[in-house]
């Protein structure tokens, strides 16, 4: 089995038009087992399952079908694994572009090899922008309110307590704030 995350950059106005439109191309291609689209207002994760080895052909196929609906290729990324070298400045960056999935694996495989409880209060963050980006917005509420239960601490030079803040300011608006990435730096030292 291997991983898939295809990223785009595009400014989107229907989420659910284009998250349907990505499952119909891709749903008749062999060997995908699971598609997963985290989308957010500029940004489209096509995170794929593949039931074994990638190569050339399935990769030029999935590429030919997503180049029909026009997004600005960014990154390709094959997933066997993490690495917790530099974990910190790759986690800012992730949340910076909107990418709250690899930064939940990333935190969360270090955080059970470590064993420290406060690598989950900022996943704990992360959670209300990645299920914004999964249009599971019914969730929200809830992992806002879950994120905000958190200890104001400052951990790895990110301050939990300005997080919470900046959480509070987003929700305040409904989910729509959540849709956008959120402006972390001056939670960082």
């Amino acid at each position: 089995m291997m991983r898939l995350i295809l990223i785009y950059r595009h400014y989107i106005k229907d989420l659910d038009k284009l998250r349907r439109s990505i499952y119909k191309i891709l749903k008749d291609v062999d060997g995908i087992t699971r598609i997963i689209i985290r989308l957010d207002y500029i940004h489209v994760e096509v995170d794929i399952t593949l039931e074994d080895r990638l190569d050339k052909q399935k990769l030029d196929k999935i590429n030919e079908k997503l180049n029909m609906l026009n997004l600005e290729f960014r990154e390709m990324k094959i997933v066997n694994g993490i690495s917790t070298e530099k974990w910190r400045d790759r986690l800012l960056k992730y949340i910076e572009e909107g990418r709250y999935w690899e930064a939940h694996e990333l935190l969360e495989d270090i955080w059970k090899e470590s064993g420290n409880e406060n690598f989950r209060y900022i996943i704990l963050f992360l959670i209300p922008f990645l299920k914004a980006q999964l249009g599971q917005f019914h969730r929200i509420p809830r992992a806002v309110e879950r994120f905000l239960d958190s200890p104001d601490i400052e951990f790895i030079g990110i301050n939990i307590k300005c997080l919470k803040k900046l959480v509070r300011e987003l929700f305040i608006g409904g989910y729509e704030g959540f849709l956008y990435p959120p402006d972390i730096k001056k939670c960082v030292k």
